[in-house]
């Protein structure tokens, strides 16, 4: 029995694997670095890296890359990329339509290793807090589980959270409801 267990375990790894490689493998390159401000790839710990399923739908998290894939079949996917902010660009308070659409898909990302949590901001955001998703671990009937707790743009210190991502698609449904005891936000 734990043998085929384990053996369940690691094809959905290996699926998760495959499936977030062709996915990232089929994006746009990354933006050059040195425009509008960029200083390069964001890198987020490896914690947080893989494949999250939650309520809405599942995320993929490489060291620099965030994906977003709705269940809702009328959404499509998106992709962006996880950068460093070395200076706001010069038109930050009033964008060029052409300067938007060049980095519609930039995000600027924070690791805050106090909170345990990554906070992701549009490149040309300037109010509000953007996404933040804290890691934790949490145990559930006798379970020991990782999850990503999403919290609302506007006040990254709000005692709530909207969705909660666990790493399998069985675990999320199951617990998606549920509210235990480390799930509570700092």
């Amino acid at each position: 029995m734990k043998k085929f267990r384990f053996l369940q375990l690691a094809l959905v790894l290996l699926a998760s694997v495959s499936m977030t490689t062709s996915v990232v493998s089929a994006s746009a390159s990354f933006p050059k670095k040195g425009t509008l401000g960029n200083a390069g790839k964001a890198s987020i710990p490896r914690k947080f890296q893989g494949v999250w399923y939650g309520k809405y739908g599942k995320i993929v998290l490489n060291k620099s890359i965030y994906q977003s894939f709705p269940y809702n079949k009328k959404s499509k996917p998106e992709t962006s990329f996880l950068l460093k902010m070395k200076k706001l660009p010069s038109d930050f308070h009033n964008p060029s339509k052409k300067h938007l659409k060049l980095a519609r898909n930039w995000i600027r990302s924070y690791y805050d290793s106090q909170l345990n949590a990554v906070n992701f901001l549009g490149w040309y955001q300037i109010s509000g807090f953007g996404e933040t998703y804290y890691y934790r671990t949490v145990t559930i009937k006798k379970r020991k589980l990782h999850v990503l707790l999403e919290t609302p743009g506007g006040d990254p210190y709000a005692k709530v959270y909207y969705n909660v991502y666990f790493r399998t698609p069985g675990d999320a449904k199951k617990y998606q409801n549920i509210s235990v005891k480390g799930m509570q936000r700092p």
